[in-house]
């Protein structure tokens, strides 16, 4: 068994839950409306407009009418309308779900066919809620008709839930331009959604005052509806009195019915509303037969009402007959459209509620509550026969119930629903049950609250030992090293796990031998890698039949065995992607946070990205803060290796943060060491140390020898990179010896890959053959060539930093594995190199970089110096004979003083590029054929125009492919190259001119591509930005223009459409003479029209 939630034995009997079984269809049909309904004109015409908007929101307080406004004035005008009645008792994300689903699947039984499939195949994990919705979505845009509408309606009773107001945000944000969704709601809602489509203009609100009557559909609802005639002062005076208020207009009817005056009515109200409508409610309870008071009192604390539950109540077998008679009387009753589900109005229920309770004993009252609680628990419903044990003031039962249930809630991620529950409960009754006050404290340990969950531990350990439970008590000791488990404190976690199996009798095989492989867990966190792989050992011998998981891939990890991690890896991925698992957070071992981590570890830079990114996901469905912060720091390692440091650096920022929050000091460890990296990266190797040092002092405080290798490492590498070689020693021989002791081969290889940087670089000619030589065996024994060949994690910045070792290891020591090593570099034919990628930066400053080091100003000698490498650049690897640079460069001065200014300034240039050149070499990155030169593009030379170039081109052909978010992606990246102008800072260089053109043009076309992508995935802001950028560079871009009227036009902003116009009018006649397109022309008269 894994560090997941521990389960007690469950007895066979009990309820069985599957979401499908209590999906009411009747919920999924309109309601039905009343003979005594009044059609407006005047709603019609509103809601006819509903397919105008993505988002239409009814709100209103009770008594509105809000539904029968919906069924009446909204569901006659369209052909495909899903509806679908919401209750409190579908606050569980994943039921609702279930009837998002079944609703949509009205239109269509084809459509959300697959989310349905993959919710039943989940056995209802939160996990996989988000999936669901992407299908259903999915489907809808391409399988719904035109247009569609959906309705939830009483949305108020759940939309306080998170995981459903994140569902509801995904829904609307996500929502196809075909479908249309319509919520009814007594509250406002103040989503992120919701504020968004209104600040956009892009939300139909109605609300009470335009649901209530007035006078003239007052006069018209009695005299067509109810049969009476109103003068128009009665009409005048029950709108003044009653607001509109259909509710208090129906009160008023049913009193005229049976002769009661409007001047009576009057008096006896002091408020409007509210004391007039509970007037009359009891006058019209009072004047029914006692048989339907009767049902009325005993039926009220019911949601909602069926015959066979109401039959239970009454202990009689004609409540179909009376339901049917209470709705055709127009008695607050509303059915189903199949006529089995009924439901009182809400005011009126409150009404029998309070008239109920006075007229029966309270031993009456809690006996109908049980009578329905059973009933619930036969039909599966745990909610309900939860809510109506609690409401009969019966704990016994509720606690049964949760006994019986409560380990499936756990396993199906149903967190919320059991904590609430258990929180209900009184400490009195608590203590009897230490089994739930385990569960309460797994609830806290897995969605990150650690404090929290020790607390519950404690109590729940007190009570087991009252009762002489050693197997319970195992249990809370085990839950306690979970914590540090997944905080990755093995040294905390170390006691409580012995403490656990010592409490353990022999007649426990298969609980033991879970403890076993926790210690072999926590061995692997602290790097003691052979004493884990002893107590795996051990485990299998008492529980054979124990599967691979998360453990085996750490295992596999810390070893340095990444390629068979990877492959677990996938192998659990896959059988994830088939099914989701019952399951709950998993901390660090969340598989994608692994996958993430290895990947970065091998240079699976796009891989390691979406892993990290996927975990961060993974934490907020299962709302585990933890597993959130480790996505974010897998992140940051995935965008450093990219070299967005910046990027990088606030992920690792947010992570610290979120650690503070958490309380959890070693959560920071890893944060720590990526933070180092990036500061090293960015120069600043004080605050790099600081770095090391903060989170390698948090390492050994918890005993994780791993990870304050891995920082020792880290730092190590960043001295290396700099040139710091005595501080770089210090921490590697410290990382050589520790990685050692762990057992870690690929670290260690990678250790001594820059001690023979280091070795070589400082004339160490016998520490250099020692090493070089156990490197090669490392690279070998363990297939880790990549390091040589990939930027990884913990490798070279700058692969051409290990070649001039590994020349000299070829050639001063014949070793063949640096012949193979050379041939897959391409450098094979190298007599010598000076260890570092030119880097090469043209797009605004003109900057150079040998490694990390800038070629400072002074370094050029003269600006001719700078200009030669600059046009030898710009010619991109082609051959330039000399008479033509003389020409380019000297065109005023006689041949005798261009040659002469030629040679210094190549002199200049050669030392800039190379200053640890031998005299009289050959220069390594400028070539010459004869009197040609050129510079060497077959060797480590980088330029950010290239790199533009290449990611312009493979963004504009992802999106004529149609995959609009890597192409995105890859014009974003592209993007970030440009800083500017090609040779900003030269402008009157003609030979530069061509070039400077074609790049300004080629980022224009990205930038007006990657903002019709942005308006096309619904970032209407993001297009904004894009388009004004263009327009910002060149204000005749037509293009540009016609983005931006679409986008003003897609927010509502009908002045900035037409000024934008105006602006595209005056730009062209200025500077081309010309008017717009008729395409730009048409566009903005339709938009306009529109």
């Amino acid at each position: 068994m894994d560090a997941g939630v521990l389960v007690f034995e469950q007895r066979e009997e009990g309820i069985r839950l599957r979401e499908g079984q209590y999906v009411l269809t009747t919920k999924l049909v309109p309601p039905r409306v009343k003979q005594q309904c009044l059609k407006r004109r005047r709603l019609d015409e509103l809601f006819s407009s509903v397919i105008d908007y993505p988002v239409t929101l009814v709100q209103a307080d009770a008594g509105y009418g809000k539904s029968t406004a919906l069924v009446t004035h909204l569901c006659p005008q369209f052909d495909h309308v899903a509806w679908c009645s919401l209750e409190e008792g579908e606050r569980d994300p994943l039921l609702f779900l279930q009837y998002l689903i079944r609703s949509v699947q009205t239109l269509d039984p084809a459509l959300g066919e697959r989310s349905r499939r993959l919710l039943e195949e989940a056995e209802a994990t939160t996990a996989i809620l988000q999936p669901c919705l992407t299908l259903l979505l999915n489907d809808l845009a391409e399988g719904a008709p035109d247009p569609s509408i959906l309705v939830l309606d009483d949305y108020h009773t759940i939309a306080n839930v998170p995981e459903i107001r994140t569902l509801t945000d995904l829904l609307i944000r996500y929502l196809p331009g075909h479908v249309h969704l319509v919520l009814g709601s007594r509250n406002a809602l103040d989503t992120p959604a919701i504020k968004r489509l209104n600040v956009t203009c892009d939300l139909l609100l109605i609300d009470k005052t335009d649901l209530a009557f007035t006078a003239e559909e007052i006069d018209q609802l009695f005299r067509q509806a109810y049969g009476l005639e109103l003068s128009s002062d009665q009409a005048g005076e029950l709108l003044e009195q009653t607001e509109g208020w259909i509710i208090a207009l129906q009160m008023v009817w049913k009193g005229m019915e049976r002769g009661v005056e409007l001047p009576k009515l009057w008096h006896l109200q002091g408020q409007a509303g509210v004391p007039l409508f509970h007037y009359l409610a009891e006058e019209v309870f009072d004047r029914q037969p006692p048989e339907v008071r009767a049902f009325l009192t005993r039926t009220s604390l019911l949601e909602s009402m069926n015959a066979p539950l109401c039959d239970l109540l009454l202990e009689r077998e004609d409540s179909a007959e009376t339901l049917r008679h209470l709705e055709s009387k127009g008695l607050f009753v509303t059915g189903s459209a199949q006529g089995t589900e009924y439901r009182y109005h809400r005011l009126f229920q409150q009404f029998l509620l309070e008239h109920s309770q006075s007229a029966l004993t309270s031993a009456e009252w809690a006996d109908l509550h049980r009578t329905a609680a059973g009933y619930y628990c036969e039909q599966g419903d745990l909610q309900k026969a939860l809510s109506h044990y609690d409401e009969a003031g019966d704990a016994d039962q509720v606690v049964y119930l949760l006994l019986e249930r409560g380990a499936e809630c756990l396993a199906n991620g149903r967190m919320e629903l059991l904590k609430g529950w258990i929180d209900r409960l009184p400490s009195s009754v608590l203590e009897r049950h230490p089994q739930i006050l385990y569960w309460r404290g797994e609830i806290d340990r897995v969605t990150s609250r650690f404090h929290e969950a020790v607390h519950w531990y404690t109590l729940a350990e007190g009570a087991f030992i009252q009762k002489s439970d050693p197997l319970g008590r195992s249990y809370v000791y085990r839950g306690q090293a979970q914590v540090y488990l997944d905080t990755i404190q093995p040294g905390k976690a170390t006691p409580w796990l012995h403490k656990a199996i010592d409490v353990l009798e022999e007649r426990y095989p298969h609980e033991r031998a879970a403890l076993l492989r926790l210690l072999a867990e926590n061995h692997t966190n602290s790097g003691q890698l052979h004493l884990a792989e002893s107590f795996l050992q051990r485990a299998g011998e008492l529980v054979p039949s124990v599967v691979c998981d998360e453990l085996d891939v750490r295992l596999h990890l810390r070893a340095g065995r990444l390629r068979s991690a990877c492959e677990l890896t996938q192998e659990f991925l896959g059988k994830d992607s088939e099914r989701a698992p019952q399951r709950i957070a998993k901390s660090h071992r969340e598989m994608t946070l692994l996958r993430s981590l290895i990947d970065s570890m091998t240079g699976e830079l796009d891989s390691a990205r979406s892993h990290a990114e996927q975990g961060i996901e993974v934490g907020q469905e299962l709302r585990s803060p933890f597993v959130e912060m480790v996505g974010y720091i897998r992140l940051g390692h995935a965008v450093a290796l990219a070299g967005d440091l910046q990027t990088a650096q606030e992920h690792f920022r947010r992570s610290v943060q979120m650690a503070d929050s958490l309380l959890v000091e070693r959560g920071k460890v890893e944060a720590m060491m990526g933070l180092c990296h990036v500061a090293g990266m960015l120069g600043d190797l004080e605050q790099a140390h600081v770095y090391a040092r903060t989170g390698l002092e948090l390492a050994l405080n918890v005993e994780d020898l791993w990870c304050a290798n891995l920082i020792r490492l880290a730092i190590g590498g960043i001295w290396t990179a700099w040139g710091q070689d005595e501080e770089a020693l210090t921490w590697l021989a410290e990382a050589e010896q520790g990685f050692l002791a762990c057992g870690d081969t690929y670290c260690l290889t990678t250790v001594r890959l820059f001690l023979s940087i280091l070795y070589h670089r400082n004339g160490r000619s016998k520490e250099f053959e020692h090493s070089v030589r156990l490197l090669f065996e490392g690279v070998e024994d363990g297939g880790y060539e990549n390091i040589f060949l990939r930027r990884t994690m913990f490798g070279p910045h700058d692969l051409q930093m290990t070649i001039p070792f590994l020349l000299a290891a070829r050639d001063e020591l014949g070793l063949e594995g640096a012949e193979r090593l050379l041939k897959a570099m391409g450098g094979k034919h190298l007599l010598h190199h000076p260890g570092y990628t030119l880097r090469i930066c043209t797009l605004g400053h003109f900057e150079v970089y040998r490694g990390l080091e800038e070629v400072g100003r002074k370094e050029w000698k003269r600006e001719k110096s700078k200009q030669l490498f600059q046009l030898l650049v710009t010619r991109q690897g082609q051959l330039l004979q000399r008479d033509e640079i003389y020409d380019l460069l000297w065109p005023d001065v006689d041949e005798k003083t261009a040659n002469r200014d030629f040679k210094v300034a190549m002199n200049a240039l050669t030392n800039a590029l190379e200053p640890k050149r031998e005299a009289r070499s050959d220069s390594f990155f400028v070539e010459r054929v004869d009197t040609a030169y050129r510079l060497n593009r077959q060797v480590a030379v980088w330029v950010d125009a290239e790199e533009f170039k290449a990611l312009v081109e493979k963004g504009l052909a992802l999106a004529e492919l149609g995959d609009s978010v890597a192409a995105c992606r890859e014009l974003k990246s592209a993007l970030a190259h440009y800083r500017g102008d090609y040779l900003q800072y030269s402008p009157y260089l003609d030979w530069c001119a061509a070039e400077r053109e074609r790049l300004r043009t080629l980022y224009l076309r990205a930038q007006e591509v990657l903002s019709r992508l942005s308006y096309e995935g619904g970032d209407v802001a993001g297009a904004v930005r894009c388009a004004e950028t263009i327009l910002a560079h060149d204000a005749c871009w037509e293009p540009a223009y016609r983005l931006l009227m679409n986008c003003y036009a897609q927010i509502g902003n009908r002045n900035l459409l037409i000024s934008t116009y105006k602006n595209c009018v005056t730009n062209l006649e200025e500077h081309l003479g010309l008017e717009p397109m008729e395409e730009t022309a048409r566009l903005y008269r339709r938009l306009v029209r529109e």
